[in-house]
């Protein structure tokens, strides 16, 4: 499985392990096991054990996820800074808090035009 910066797979599940019945006659459809004479992964369809193809799987997300992704960390970024801005001019936290009522008052009036 091929691995990027916007997905990781593993198995850690933070220290969560999920109960498999490891009985030789009660498997769970699903369950996985290592067949060492084989060889193979198998997996249990509630008849038989199937073995896994030696095909590699590949998760990827789409350009699209990708581009989200990438605008989601620039606005991070870009928030981290005018944080930063505004504590260290205390005049531009004023400003802004005023920006942020009036585009609250706005959004208020704009809301009351379509309502009635």
């Amino acid at each position: 499985m091929t691995s990027s910066a916007w997905l990781q797979a593993d198995g850690s599940g933070g220290g969560y392990r999920p109960y498999f019945n490891m009985s030789s006659v009660n498997h769970t459809v699903g369950q996985v096991r290592y067949h060492g004479k084989l060889q193979q992964l198998q997996v249990w369809d509630g008849n038989v054990w199937i073995g896994i193809n030696n095909n590699v799987a590949n998760i990827n997300t789409s350009q699209a996820a990708n581009e989200v992704m990438i605008w989601a960390q620039q606005k991070m970024r870009e928030e981290q800074h005018l944080q930063a801005l505004l504590n260290q001019y205390p005049d531009l936290r004023d400003l802004q808090e005023k920006f942020e009522l009036m585009k609250i008052l706005c959004q208020s009036e704009e809301a009351n035009k379509h309502a009635g």
